[in-house]
């Protein structure tokens, strides 16, 4: 697929889709092709990339507190950072379970209803 049809589908801008698709290309998870019929493509089996693995790859190490990633002087007796951490770990958890197949498959059955709705 095309940088600039993405960007249209996505209601993005270009460069933007362009940043991410390097990050992306990077790590392996896309391909791209030059040419007339050049883009890009996916590297990998959508049933097995997860979101986790796109995050990473695009944002690094996902964390909700600044704090996670550089251990502060307060961290022993910080009352909040356990709770940070754990709700660190859940959204990781979430992200690391959640395949591109399956967000795919989701969205088909979005716009399934939506069709089946307007069509009542």
């Amino acid at each position: 697929m095309r940088v600039n049809c993405i960007a249209e589908k996505e209601a993005i801008r270009p460069y933007y889709v362009e940043q991410i698709l390097i990050h992306l290309k990077s790590h392996g998870l896309v391909h791209s092709y030059r040419g007339v019929h050049g883009g890009f493509s996916l590297a990998c089996d959508p049933s097995k990339l997860t979101v986790a693995d796109i995050l990473t790859s695009v944002e690094g190490s996902i964390k909700l507190a600044p704090c996670l990633e550089n251990s502060c002087s307060r961290a022993p007796q910080c009352v909040t950072r356990l709770i940070w951490e754990k709700a660190t770990d859940a959204m990781n958890r979430i992200f690391s379970q959640t395949t591109l197949y399956a967000m795919t498959e989701q969205a088909e059955s979005i716009l399934e209803l939506e069709k089946w709705t307007h069509e009542i």
